[in-house]
């Protein structure tokens, strides 16, 4: 006997899904994809952050090498004069500094002043002296990490010599051959050996586009034959400078406390009147206190940023900000400070500080 299916008692599959189900599988997707989008910017910012760090810890050393190399970098500062309090002499050795900006010693503006150019200070309060070390080139090579390069001109060798390479098109106008040094990368055009060479540049001759290697780098090797040339110049990327708390130990020494200061990009000027990196604000800084009151509104204080007591030759890291729209703000300073400054100029707000190291007390014997 034949039987038929009760089509009631049939179940019924659907081929798809419902408006509902697809709304909800977006949301959860969406707050997926936002999640992980935010954490982008945040990753960028922490990299930055790292690769600064990295940078400043290889500066410190530096500094602590150039200085263990040339203690007389101390010497160029006097004892017992100028920013002297509680019997410590406050000073800055700043060698890329003391070259590149303008001697602020002859102004009214209270601000670091260059104590070598004509071997007094004005005394001016809130003013710390700043003292050089060798010439500009040197400085440049001491104090500026060597492996920022900034790409000038990228192209083609048409001919060389072994201790010249020159250019087959492009213009080598603003190749700096100066204090910054400038360097050439000339990639091998034979096959298979696919190599490089890099020389320092001494010398450019603009008009027949000839690059004339430093007396003191090698020949270039028989059977290279440069291709593709690069001439990069070296960037102050980043950089040092020291702060220094001197003092009479005895007679015929002295002890200097070093504070190595580290910065990206540094702005190496000042503009008297506008916004400047080394205008002195007046502060309150009390011994055993990390509350400062500040007179003034600082162009340059933030949040995570740091200020310079001039009168005392400390850093300290500024962990909060309040007051600020009054134009007399408080800032909370990261430790207590270490010594005391009533209502003087003695707060610099610098730009571009990555970090500071302490990298302890120096001993020199003087004459």
């Amino acid at each position: 006997m034949k039987t038929f299916p009760n089509n009631k008692t049939l179940k019924t599959h659907r081929s798809g899904v419902t408006l509902v189900e697809v709304l909800m599988s977006l949301l959860v997707m969406s707050i997926g994809v936002l999640s992980v989008a935010t954490m982008f910017p945040i990753s960028v910012l922490r990299a930055l952050q790292a690769t600064n760090l990295t940078h400043a810890t290889v500066l410190r050393y530096n500094a602590q090498a150039a200085l263990e190399m040339f203690p007389s970098m101390l010497d160029n500062i006097p004892v017992n004069t100028g920013g002297v309090s509680q019997g410590i002499t406050t000073a800055i050795v700043d060698p890329l500094g003391f070259h590149l900006i303008a001697d602020m010693e002859s102004t009214s503006q209270t601000v670091f002043g260059n104590v070598n150019r004509d071997a007094t200070v004005d005394g001016h309060l809130g003013e710390i002296l700043r003292t050089g070390f060798g010439g500009l080139s040197f400085a440049d090579s001491l104090v500026t990490l060597q492996d920022t390069w900034v790409l000038q001109v990228d192209g083609v060798a048409s001919a060389q010599t072994v201790n010249t390479v020159t250019l087959l098109e492009g213009s080598l106008a603003n190749i700096s051959t100066g204090s910054l040094a400038s360097r050439v990368v000339m990639f091998n055009a034979n096959a298979p050996t696919k190599n490089s060479q890099t020389r320092t540049i001494s010398s450019i001759n603009t008009s027949t586009k000839v690059i004339t290697f430093d007396s003191s780098e090698p020949n270039l090797p028989a059977g290279f034959t440069a291709g593709r040339i690069r001439v990069e110049t070296q960037e102050r990327r980043y950089t040092w400078m020291l702060t220094v708390r001197k003092r009479a130990a005895g007679i015929g020494k002295t002890t200097s406390s070093v504070d190595v200061v580290t910065f990206f990009r540094r702005p190496f000027s000042v503009d008297i009147g506008g916004d400047n990196d080394e205008q002195v604000f007046n502060a309150t800084f009390t011994s055993g206190s990390d509350q400062v009151a500040i007179t003034g509104d600082p162009p340059f204080m933030k949040k995570g940023g740091y200020v310079f007591d001039t009168q005392n030759a400390y850093w300290y890291r500024i962990r909060d900000i309040s007051g600020a729209s009054s134009g007399n703000p408080v800032i909370t300073i990261d430790r207590l400070a270490q010594a005391s400054v009533n209502d003087n100029p003695s707060a610099v707000f610098m730009r571009g500080v990555v970090d500071v190291f302490p990298i302890g007390t120096f001993i020199r014997t003087t004459d």
